[in-house]
């Protein structure tokens, strides 16, 4: 009697030919029944599935693999390459090829070698290393910075038996962050340099951002934190935190520009001025939500303003006392020489039969002396007087032409001189006083020193828009270039004083006046060649009210 035994499925699949299901069998038994054939081929559908699965996540698998962008590398635990996707051809240069059985520490630099044993050491302990950012080479010797994530492989057994990596190119997010950084600390270090902070008022939050910089004026030490607006407005002056409260409302309300000038208290307890600006944002339901600007240091520069504040009242100060002197001087001054002039008139004349031709010399040099020291104090006051309220009129407005009528009425030059103005100078709109002053001092030069009997004086005139260019021209003797500025100091004289009269203060109120009005005056002179005195004028609408 034979021994029945049930038989192993696996026994029966090995007995299959291919294709030929229950078909050929090695049959271990002569007892088969339905039921086992039934579950011999359930057992063999059931693996097929399986066997299809497999391979096609495999499939699946080495697809994703190889259209991935990521450099998918997996080495052994002795850093040994043993697969190599294309991504990993395009990012490092080799091909797979090149890399399969070859070690990974090709791709690091030297330096940083020291890298590999410590991933490999957590790899074997079983720990997962996540974007990791490092340097890697390529195959041109190129540095390039990348980010890695490494994870380790089982077997079957749960043992380690390798690692898989993932690697990105990370160059260019790497150039964009380090541009953004430089961008940064430049923008950072002009503001430095301007003294500018940076302040940033998050309204919905109620949280101020102060800027390094500002936090320097504020003699803070830099703070992640920011600052609530009480808190900042209690910073603010007593004497100004109504009007910066109000001036950054309005602002919000829509109202006017955030530009405000206050001081603020440091944290030493004093104050410091500051210059603030700013700008508001709105939401689309026109509430605002942020406002944002600058703010400067300006301390110092209204601590020069002042110490100008006060250097001006000292020197209006200083001035009053100058206008006074001066009329002292011409009142206090002037009396005696006229008592002494007079004194010696009568003397010449009570004296006359008995004055020798020497002793009429003398009485005439003292009266010569009398007369050129009181027209010294006549130009000194006048000079004094200059830009200071004896602006000319705004209704004294006449023409060029009427005005040199009136200065040759004036001054009378003696026969054989001749002025004369060109068109456009006899149709300038003019104030009188004190251009009148300026042309009788230039003209009357030209006569004054003239080396000949007689000669011309042209006057010419060019719109410089705000402006005129006025040019007196005469053909006397000329100046040498060497005394083209001397002759604008105060009492200087090129003749000697026993030939031509003057104070030596003609030209030096030319220039005070000229200078006073904004303009300049330039002298082009060679000797033999005349001279010509170039000036700038203004226009009688722009010309400042007394």
């Amino acid at each position: 009697m034979l021994e029945y035994r049930r038989p192993d499925p696996a026994e029966l699949i090995s007995g299959f030919t291919d294709g030929q299901r229950g078909r050929r069998l090695n049959m271990a038994s002569p007892f088969i029944d339905d039921a086992d054939i039934r579950r011999i081929a359930g057992a063999f559908d059931q693996l097929a599935i399986e066997v299809e699965r497999v391979l096609f996540a495999k499939s699946a698998r080495e697809d994703l693999i190889a259209s991935s962008s990521d450099a998918i590398i997996t080495k052994t635990l002795e850093g040994i390459v043993v697969s190599w996707n294309p991504a990993a051809r395009d990012i490092f240069g080799y091909t797979e090829a090149e890399m399969l059985g070859q070690p990974i520490t090709r791709l690091i630099p030297p330096e940083r070698l020291s890298e590999e044993a410590e991933i490999l050491a957590k790899i074997g302990r079983g720990e997962r290393i996540k974007n990791y950012q490092t340097y890697r080479l390529r195959k041109n010797g190129e540095r390039f910075p990348i980010s890695v994530t490494i994870s380790p492989i089982h077997d079957i057994d749960g043992v380690i038996r390798g690692a898989s990596k993932i690697a990105r190119d990370i160059t260019e997010s790497v150039n964009a962050a380090e541009a953004l950084k430089r961008a940064e600390e430049r923008y950072e270090l002009v503001l430095t340099g301007m003294s500018v902070g940076i302040w940033d008022w998050d309204i919905n939050k109620d949280e101020i951002y102060f800027s390094n910089r500002f936090r320097t004026i504020l003699g803070q030490a830099s703070a992640d934190h920011g600052e609530k607006y009480a808190t900042f407005i209690a910073r603010i002056h007593p004497d100004e935190q109504r009007g910066v409260h109000d001036g950054l409302q309005a602002h919000l309300d829509g109202h006017g520009k955030c530009d405000m000038t206050f001081r603020i208290r440091t944290e030493t307890g004093g104050y410091a001025w500051v210059h603030a600006t700013g700008q508001a944002v709105w939401n689309d339901a026109g509430m605002p939500v942020r406002l944002a600007g600058s703010i400067e240091d300006i301390s110092v520069r209204k601590k020069l303003e002042s110490e100008l504040v006060q250097t001006v009242e000292q020197l209006r100060a200083t001035n009053r006392e100058l206008d006074q002197f001066a009329y002292a001087a011409a009142h206090d001054l002037k009396a005696p020489l006229r008592v002494i002039g007079t004194a010696a008139q009568w003397l010449t004349e009570d004296l006359a039969p008995h004055l020798t031709e020497e002793t009429r010399g003398y009485t005439g040099i003292m009266q010569n002396r009398l007369s050129r020291m009181e027209k010294l104090l006549d130009d000194l006051l006048e000079y004094s007087r200059i830009g200071r309220g004896q602006e000319a009129d705004p209704q004294s407005v006449i023409t060029g032409a009427e005005l040199l009528e009136d200065i040759i009425a004036l001054l009378a030059p003696k026969p054989g001189f001749a002025v004369l103005p060109d068109a456009a100078f006899a149709q300038t709109a003019v104030h009188r006083m004190p251009l009148q002053q300026v042309l009788m001092n230039l003209i009357g030069n030209a006569i004054k020193h003239h080396h000949k009997p007689a000669g011309t004086v042209r006057l010419s005139a060019e719109d410089l828009g705000p402006r005129y260019e006025f040019t007196v021209t005469d053909d006397g003797p000329g100046i040498d270039a060497q005394f083209h500025q001397q002759v604008f100091d105060m009492f200087r004289t090129l003749s000697p004083r026993d030939e031509v009269e003057g104070s030596g203060m003609g030209l030096a109120m030319v220039r005070k006046h000229v200078e006073s009005l904004g303009g300049q005056i330039t002298l082009e002179s060679r000797p033999g060649q005349g001279s010509r005195f170039r000036f700038t004028w203004p226009k009688p609408f722009l010309a400042p009210n007394p």
